[in-house]
């Protein structure tokens, strides 16, 4: 069964919250670690790039190729309304 760019982002943000609460954080179940702020701390940095190297290994799924594609598929919706 096919994933979703969408479906495929959410895991590994779920991925990078079970590593972050490894080290003995959380955070809310929203919480995006892809997205990129300034105040962005590195260990949440950490998390995500280790959360794609984990779902590349596991599915072979390239997550910033996917990022990319959700982009892609945003920008459509918001051209079509």
């Amino acid at each position: 069964m096919a994933r979703t760019a969408q479906q495929i982002v959410d895991q590994t943000n779920a991925i990078a919250r079970i590593i972050y609460k490894g080290m003995g954080y959380q955070s809310p179940d929203d919480f995006v670690f892809h997205t990129e702020t300034i105040n962005r701390h590195p260990y949440e940095r950490n998390c995500w790039q280790s959360a794609c190297e984990i779902q590349e290994l596991m599915t072979e799924t390239d997550v910033s190729d996917v990022l990319d594609e959700l982009e892609d598929e945003q920008l459509q919706d918001t051209t079509k309304n």
